[in-house]
């Protein structure tokens, strides 16, 4: 799953892109339902916030996010597109 658009930001137009990042199967060990005691203890202990589990292969969990910004001065020479 992917989304852009360009879009105005203090008076330019910006392109923004963001592609999503689904769970692979080495992403389950630590974001999947079934974690091991020992890792989910280590992730309560280093990430208390965290609580981005009980994901399966092929969901959505994050994304990237890019954008190229000042493509030309919407007050003065707009953009066509």
């Amino acid at each position: 799953m992917s989304y852009s658009e360009v879009m105005e930001q203090s008076g330019y137009r910006v392109y923004r892109m963001m592609q999503a990042i689904p769970t692979q199967k080495a992403c389950l060990t630590c974001h999947g339902g079934n974690i091991d005691p020992e890792v989910a203890k280590k992730l309560d202990a280093l990430y208390p916030s965290d609580k981005v589990r009980e994901f399966a292969e092929g969901n959505s969990a994050q994304c990237f996010q890019s954008a190229q910004g000042a493509l030309r001065n919407l007050r003065t020479s707009p953009l066509r597109l």
